[in-house]
């Protein structure tokens, strides 16, 4: 492992890795089948591309980029050599989102058309300080990554507009983001409340209701049926065996660039005080 921070790497230095001076010398490192790309991702510019084109397969920390145009680009080059890029998505472990997916894999949700989350995190509204966990991001930039990763493994269809605007006394946002098949998803994020609070995903679908780890159906007679979700999500360590495998899947391939065309997308829409077309961000 490396860092750009002779800090850091002196810090690292006490773990079990072995700790090189640059990147140029872990690229040296032989043999050497992949990479995990921490960096934030103004410094990915130049390093992903190089680890790429040295043969190698890249994971990178979401989001992968800043623009949907340059998350394209280096998928197209990964295709051309060859190799995996992907994201590692710490987020997609979440216990929450990890039994809301398995709601829906179930299929007891029918289609699912509308997706709601609230997240508000308990900062005390006092100076201008922003939370200790923004880095100085906005509130889109910091839920986006994960946020929007999961929203997009919820409601797989392409976004057609965003609705989005600005809560400036909380620090975040409120978005409604329409759906080409007819969904639509309402998430209120907010850094800075007076009092915690998460609803988890709530999913309305043809079929059935999903909230709080529980799924709600109807019988036959009208009965409400109110049960937990069966199964056991996947385990972290499942997923972290596959991070090197080359990987033809399409939609976890544009839920990379949608991801970073979302948070995009909101801030536009922030900025504008109105709707955005899903095609002026991301082109056709």
């Amino acid at each position: 492992m490396t860092d750009a921070s002779p800090e850091l790497r002196e810090q690292a230095r006490k773990s079990r890795w072995t700790v090189v001076d640059s990147a140029e010398a872990l690229l040296a490192v032989k043999p050497l089948d992949g990479v995990l790309i921490a960096c934030p991702p103004d410094e990915r510019d130049d390093l992903v591309p190089r680890c790429l084109q040295a043969g190698l397969h890249v994971c990178v920390e979401a989001p992968l980029v800043g623009s949907v145009p340059l998350a394209r680009r280096w998928l197209s080059l990964a295709d051309r050599c060859q190799k995996t890029l992907q994201l590692a998505p710490w987020r997609r472990w979440d216990p929450q989102f990890a039994t809301a997916s398995s709601a829906v894999a179930t299929g007891r949700l029918g289609i699912v058309g509308a997706a709601r989350l609230t997240v508000a995190e308990w900062t005390p509204l006092s100076g201008d300080a922003l939370p200790e966990t923004s880095g100085g991001e906005s509130p889109e930039a910091q839920f986006g990554p994960h946020g929007f990763d999961q929203l997009l493994q919820l409601l797989t269809a392409d976004p057609t507009s965003i609705w989005a605007r600005r809560l400036p006394d909380e620090d975040g946002f409120l978005t409604v983001i329409d759906f080409a098949d007819g969904s639509f998803a309402q998430i209120d994020f907010r850094r800075r409340t007076r009092t915690g609070q998460s609803t988890g995903w709530v999913l309305e679908g043809s079929l059935g209701s999903y909230r709080q780890e529980r799924i709600v159906t109807v019988s036959p007679d009208g009965e409400l049926i109110d049960e937990p979700v069966p199964g056991r999500p996947e385990s972290a360590q499942d997923e972290l065996r596959n991070w090197f495998e080359p990987t033809t899947d399409a939609a976890e391939r544009r839920r990379v660039w949608q991801a970073v065309g979302l948070i995009r997308a909101v801030t536009l829409a922030c900025d504008r005080g109105g709707p955005v077309r899903w095609d002026e961000v991301v082109g056709s």
